[in-house]
């Protein structure tokens, strides 16, 4: 996270005042984790993005906050240090994510068995049509990162 300045904090983008703690946080593009190891399905969506963050309360357990450009309100609370469900997420955050070459490969496989396998039946078209419309969601998603007209991922 980058501290915003004093142009930046009074920028009529801001929905109201933003205090001296607020910044612009960065993030990851979004990923979709299937399994609980993360090798079945390990899937970044969309573009990184940005976004400014407020913080209005800070203690030693929660941080509240809230979006500078959307006003919308978080509260985040403090894991503990040996937090076994945040040691998983982290694991899983380092693992390589599946290429969108790779997986949209296992998708036209799948359409293609479920057709091969099952012929002119209502089941096999079931399955291609499912997997053509993944594939597309697939290939045109934004992971959920709105974008201005350029195709620019939200920097607010």
């Amino acid at each position: 996270a980058v501290p915003l300045t004093v142009r930046d904090r009074a920028s009529s983008k801001m929905k109201g005042p933003l205090t001296n703690l607020a910044v612009k946080a960065f993030f990851d593009s979004p990923r979709i984790v299937l399994g609980r190891s993360g090798r079945f399905l390990n899937l970044k969506l969309g573009p990184k993005s940005s976004v400014v963050l407020d913080t209005t309360y800070l203690d030693d357990k929660i941080r509240i906050g809230k979006g500078g450009t959307s006003g919308t309100r978080f509260i985040f609370t403090r894991c503990l240090a040996n937090d076994k469900e945040a040691e998983e997420f982290k694991k899983l955050l380092l693992m390589k994510p599946t290429g969108k070459t790779r997986l949209l490969s296992i998708l036209i496989a799948a359409a293609i068995t479920g057709r091969t396998l099952l012929g002119s039946k209502v089941v096999g078209k079931a399955i291609t049509a499912s997997m053509t419309l993944l594939f597309l969601a697939v290939l045109l998603s934004t992971g959920g990162i709105e974008q201005d007209r350029q195709g620019n991922a939200d920097k607010k």
